[in-house]
């Protein structure tokens, strides 16, 4: 490969970035050699029949661990998800918080949060964990200070103390530094060639530079959309993106959105009275249209259980 690219190098007219990126996926391939490889029509009957006959689950279904969404929702690897919702109904809040749960519990996860800082991002996750506002719990430890009585503080310091442990010991990458989708995709490859990617976050797409030359905006986006489901399918691993949507509930810019992904949910936001709904659009095993029990919990930008 190095003699390879070394002579490219010479000759390539279409820039660095692009020969970097061909030599970058073609490594990560040499090093997921014999990692994954195609199953045979026969073993893939065979493990069907176990399934059956055993009634476990499929190994390649893998659960978020928001309860009411595992009961109504199957994601499968290589699966291209999108979340849709407009400014404020908490679409990255839902996909933070899959991603956070999935990682916690073992899930090898990379995030890329294209919206907010990374700093945001962990206290979203702490406070999803340990069930405290950082902001709240910041007041609350500048009042015990003051006072000198840390006694009405200890629960707090234990939950969170506990929470960003949860978080240190997880496989959760957050590499902030990759925002266009060739960079994304050669992180997303190189991680994968070191480990078997689970869950793959990128919040949200319509912030991607995106690279080439498109005649529109939705023509790039429906590139991305097709090359990140390209992707999953390749890394065997689910891919993630919130979508903003205009007033009517369409995805800003490119429909290819919600026709490349396998499953679409959905969340309805009135800003009136700030009640929101979670919806199944698409999913590819199962019914659509399915309204989901979950309630939003401001104080923690989480999705939580109806009491």
């Amino acid at each position: 490969l190095g003699t390879k690219y070394a002579s490219k190098a010479y000759d390539e007219q279409g820039g660095v970035n692009a020969l970097a990126a061909e030599l970058h996926r073609e490594v990560c391939e040499l090093l997921g050699q014999g990692r994954i490889k195609d199953q045979p029509i026969k073993e893939v009957l065979k493990e069907i029949l176990q399934e059956i006959a055993s009634g476990k689950e499929d190994e390649s279904n893998l659960p978020t661990y928001i309860p009411a969404l595992d009961q109504n929702l199957k994601l499968y690897r290589s699966d291209f998800v999108a979340i849709k919702g407009g400014t404020g109904s908490g679409k990255s809040s839902l996909g933070s918080q899959i991603i956070v749960e999935t990682a916690i519990r073992g899930s090898n996860n990379l995030f890329f949060p294209l919206e907010m800082s990374a700093k945001q991002c962990l206290k979203r996750a702490i406070a999803g964990i340990s069930g405290h506002n950082m902001e709240a719990a910041r007041f609350q430890m500048k009042v015990a200070l003051r006072t000198g009585d840390m006694s009405g503080t200890q629960e707090m310091q234990r939950d969170v103390a506990n929470a960003v442990q949860q978080l240190i010991s997880s496989n959760l990458r957050m590499p902030k530094s990759c925002r266009t989708l060739n960079s994304i995709i050669g992180e997303c490859r190189s991680a994968n060639a070191e480990k078997q990617l689970d869950v793959v976050l990128i919040d949200y797409i319509q912030l991607l530079h995106i690279e080439g030359t498109f005649s529109s905006r939705q023509l790039s986006i429906g590139h991305a959309t097709q090359t990140l489901k390209r992707l999953a399918d390749e890394l065997k691993c689910i891919i993630i993106t919130p979508s903003q949507v205009n007033k009517d509930g369409v995805s800003r810019e490119a429909a290819d959105i919600e026709n490349d992904a396998n499953s679409v949910i959905a969340i309805d936001y009135n800003k009136d009275d700030g009640e929101r709904k979670i919806r199944i659009d698409k999913q590819r095993e199962g019914a659509s249209g399915i309204e989901i029990p979950l309630e939003w919990n401001g104080p923690l930008t989480k999705f939580s259980a109806i009491k």
